[in-house]
C-alpha cells in the first residue's frame, strides 16, 4: 500500500509485520498486522491485510491506515519484557481519521519480527524535533529547494 506524504514530510524508517491493536474508549477495537512508518511529522500505520471493525450504531468499517500526528502520541512508553516481543504503547486524545471520531484511542504495537529498537530511536528523535519546533513556534520547515 502506497502512502501519501504531506509537504515537507520525510520517512525516517518503515518497519513491516508489526502487530497493531487500536482500542477506542468506547470499546471499539481494531487488530491487524501493519507496516509502521515514522516520519518527521507523524506515525503512519498501514494495515497489510485489511481489517474490519464494528462501530456501534454505524455498522462495519474497513480499516486500511491511520496517520497519528507525532505530538499527539503522548505519553508513550516502550515495554521491554524479560521474555517475548518488545511493545510500544500510547494514548491518542486528538481526533483521528477513524470512527468513532469523538473518542480517545489507545495504540499498541508489538514487534515480534524485530525493528523495535530502530522504531524507538527514530520515533523519539522525531518526537523531540517536533516538540522543539513547536516550543520555538516554528510551524513548518523551509520548503525544499527547487529550480
Amino acid at each position: 500500500m502506497a502512502i501519501k506524504l504531506k509537504p515537507h514530510e520525510i520517512i525516517k524508517i518503515a518497519i513491516p509485520d508489526v502487530s497493531t491493536k487500536l482500542t477506542a474508549s468506547d470499546g471499539t477495537t481494531i487488530k491487524c498486522n501493519s507496516k509502521v512508518y515514522v516520519t518527521n511529522k507523524s506515525l503512519i500505520l498501514t494495515c497489510e491485510n485489511g481489517a474490519v471493525y464494528r462501530v456501534q450504531g454505524k455498522g462495519d468499517r474497513e480499516f486500511h491506515s491511520v496517520r497519528i500526528p507525532i505530538l499527539a502520541a503522548s505519553p508513550f512508553k516502550f515495554i521491554q519484557p524479560l521474555f517475548g516481543p518488545y511493545k510500544w504503547e500510547t494514548a491518542v486524545q486528538k481526533r483521528l481519521d477513524l470512527l468513532p471520531a469523538d473518542v480517545s484511542w489507545k495504540v499498541q504495537l508489538t514487534f515480534s519480527s524485530g525493528g523495535a529498537i530502530e522504531f524507538r530511536q527514530n520515533f523519539v528523535h522525531s518526537y523531540r524535533d517536533a516538540k522543539q519546533a513547536k516550543d520555538l513556534h516554528i510551524e513548518e520547515l523551509l520548503p525544499a529547494y527547487s529550480e
